[in-house]
């Protein structure tokens, strides 16, 4: 009898351990996902998502997509920053918000990156009918996407695109998406 009980004890303690082990290793992994898909700046999007109505979650998946977290890049078409800003859309955003002209350089500041870049997201949700089309807009350019959308081949409705003429967008479009799916999952889900 005394047996049995020390065989039940030590099963018992082998799957103690092993959920533990399980628990653990959950624990752990979530840190390592959210190391490689971090809420930097958090206290920026949060605001600035919150004043033009942006899902944070998209905020972070461009961040995410364009420069991975470095405030001072540069792409070889010269988009500058944490959100890949142009400076010629920079110039036009101050436009649109009726603010005194700055210059480009300011771009590598976090607050005035991730500040014209959530306000440039806010302008092509209001313009587009869809996040698939805010998303390609901003990494084509409205004008591409409002040709795009007036071509039969390309789009049937004018409001949907049946396929992305550009494979950089259309890459582009797949990492936002999937990056914002995990942010979602690991930050907003409700």
């Amino acid at each position: 009898m005394a047996k049995k009980i020390s065989s039940i004890l030590n099963i018992l303690l082998i799957i103690i351990a092993m959920l533990s082990f399980l628990v653990l290793l959950g624990v752990f992994y979530n840190l390592f996902v959210k190391s490689i898909y971090p809420t930097k700046y958090e206290e920026l999007v949060t605001k600035y998502s919150s004043e033009y109505n942006v899902e944070p979650e998209l905020v972070y998946s461009i961040i995410k997509a364009e420069s991975n977290f470095k405030e001072n890049v540069e792409s070889r078409a010269g988009a500058i920053g944490l959100m890949q800003i142009m400076p010629q859309t920079f110039y036009w955003l101050q436009t649109c918000m009726g603010e005194d002209y700055i210059s480009e350089e300011y771009l590598n500041d976090p607050e005035i990156n991730i500040r014209y870049g959530t306000y440039l997201i806010k302008l092509l949700k209001q313009k587009y009918s869809s996040d698939i089309l805010v998303i390609c807009a901003y990494n084509a350019g409205m004008g591409v996407v409002d040709r795009w959308l007036n071509e039969p081949g390309i789009s049937i409705d004018g409001q949907t695109l049946n396929y992305i003429p550009y494979g950089e967008t259309e890459r582009y479009l797949e990492r936002v998406i999937k990056n914002r799916e995990i942010y979602t999952n690991l930050y907003f889900k409700k």
